[in-house]
């Protein structure tokens, strides 16, 4: 879904996207159960799939720069590029945010 649609409901903000973003062709998965807990979903997948990391926006900068080191330690992942999103500083997304119903 893209941003810019008149009558944004809460529940459809996690599958929006800014049109910025538009050609990163993400995959977005939520996992729900009425009946299980899970502390993880383990989902097994190829290193070679993960182009890019986008860290939380609310992680904190300190914290951000060394989970980028910590991500960049891993085998194979020292020239992924990881960065912290800046979506709750984007002044578009914050005013859809509120007007959401």
């Amino acid at each position: 879904m893209q941003l810019g649609q008149q009558g944004v409901k809460i529940a459809e903000l996690p599958f929006r996207k800014r049109s910025a973003f538009k050609a990163e062709e993400e995959l977005r998965v939520i996992y729900e159960s009425a009946s299980e807990s899970h502390p993880f979903l383990d989902l097994p997948f190829e290193l070679e799939h993960i182009h890019r990391i986008s860290l939380s926006p609310w992680l904190h900068p300190n914290l951000a720069d060394a989970t980028k080191d910590v991500i960049r330690s891993i085998a194979g992942c020292a020239k992924l590029p990881v960065y912290r999103s800046t979506l709750i500083s984007n002044e578009r997304w914050i005013g859809i945010g509120k007007n959401a119903t």
